[in-house]
């Protein structure tokens, strides 16, 4: 993330910018540096330290006498006029940037009904951002508009369902491509995000057919994963490793036992816990078979993994056929519990947090080392506002549109004591 290139600025507080200049570059010396405004204007900054990190480059410590806009096309510039973006870095992790930023809406991702489709992300540090849209009534890269509380919206006259898009966000001086954190369906591997109108995917959940559980403590838990359940030829399944083979009935072994789901319902439990059915990363959803993972690997929290669907490259497939899986457990009195993975993801890099705003939802030291207590190489910071609302928003997603009735939260002491108390109390009664 620092010191790749020859000049690099580092926006790390409000009128705080870190500086590392390689000594391949007049040996690292500078001794003065501006900031250059959208309009070309130059203000001198003030270099409060100096210190050699390495043998390799300079780190000058600069202030500003007021606070440096964010979102804005800022560069630096050095005394032989060698010019640099201004990056957006640990300024994203100080409290008032949560109050400046913070955003309460409960529209992020996609609103969309008959009518009009509105896509809406949040990325405050961006200067710039576009969407590209491919679907029949539309196709195309467009312009995002710019919000209060760094929110980007980009609306269109007509239901979009099943539209294909990503986001372009211009940040610290690149354009980076991401598909949409809260994006909640899918092709094959997560390549793009689609838009999903649920009405058309809808499914009768049945919640109504559970039985009154009067205690905690009266729970019978059985867990289980989709792939596992079922994949085993012995099963004699005809869809196996995939949500609509786990509730397929009448299956049995070339002996007559029970295999499935008939085996499962004679068992007696009241709920079934399901290992990760979001969409996780180390699968190739088109060769499912290649390779094996639990799905404690998050790609898209929001998404069900397109490997345990008959057709992973059909966006509603997956949605409609877990769906199904809910609705079925809850007519035969069983509730539904998911395992959920907030505390990392698979590649912080390459995830669409890190794409959109960089720094912001991972925990890092206060010398931008990254956390590592889940030995995964990342942590979620959800110690951030807008990490922790992602987590909020994402049950609350599982729980209206799926009718998932609890959550086994893994590694759950990575996350905040704050954001698991609003999350009991948001879900309380489901």
């Amino acid at each position: 993330m620092r010191k790749i290139k020859r000049f690099e600025a580092h926006l790390d507080d409000f009128n705080l910018i870190t500086i590392y200049l390689s000594k391949q570059y007049y040996q690292g010396k500078s001794d003065l540096f501006y900031l250059k405004d959208a309009s070309g204007q130059l203000q001198k900054l003030t270099i409060k330290t100096v210190e050699n990190t390495s043998h390799d480059y300079a780190k000058y410590v600069l202030t500003h006498h007021t606070s440096i806009p964010i979102g804005e096309r800022i560069e630096v510039v050095e005394e032989h006029s060698l010019a640099t973006p201004l990056q957006i870095g640990l300024v994203v992790k100080k409290d008032a940037f949560d109050q400046m930023y913070a955003y309460e809406g409960d529209d992020l991702g996609v609103t969309v009904n008959e009518s009009k489709t509105i896509f809406k992300c949040w990325a405050p540090t961006a200067w710039e951002v576009k969407i590209n849209v491919k679907h029949p009534l539309l196709e195309g890269t467009f312009n995002c508009i710019k919000q209060d509380k760094g929110i980007y919206s980009f609306e269109v006259e007509d239901n979009l369902h099943l539209a294909e898009y990503t986001y372009l966000v211009y940040r610290n001086g690149r354009w980076i491509e991401t598909i949409d954190p809260y994006g909640q369906s899918s092709k094959a591997n997560g390549e793009v995000s689609v838009v999903i109108d649920h009405q058309t995917c809808h499914v009768d959940l049945h919640e109504e057919q559970l039985p009154e559980l009067n205690q905690k403590t009266d729970a019978i838990l059985y867990e289980a994963s989709i792939r596992d359940f079922t994949m085993d030829p012995a099963g004699n399944n005809p869809y196996p490793g995939t949500f609509k083979g786990f509730i397929t009935p009448k299956t049995t072994t070339d002996a007559g036992t029970l295999t499935g789901y008939d085996y499962l319902k004679t068992l007696g439990v009241t709920h079934v816990q399901l290992l990760p059915v979001y969409d996780f990363y180390t699968v190739d959803e088109k060769n499912v078979k290649t390779f094996y993972n639990w799905g404690y690997d998050p790609h898209q929290y929001n998404v069900p993994e397109g490997s345990y669907s008959t057709h992973p490259d059909v966006p509603c497939a997956r949605i409609i056929e877990f769906k199904q899986l809910v609705s079925q457990l809850h007519q035969d009195g069983m509730r539904v519990v998911m395992d959920v993975v907030y505390n990392h993801v698979f590649d912080m890099d390459e995830s669409s947090f890190e794409k959109m705003v960089p720094y912001y939802y991972f925990r890092r030291g206060d010398n931008g080392a990254i956390s590592n207590g889940s030995f995964c190489g990342n942590d979620f910071d959800s110690n951030r506002h807008m990490a922790r609302k992602f987590i909020i928003d994402s049950v609350s997603m599982w729980t209206k549109n799926y009718g998932v009735d609890g959550f086994r939260f893994d590694l759950m002491g990575i996350l905040d004591v704050e954001t698991m108390n609003q999350l009991e109390k948001n879900t309380e009664g489901h």
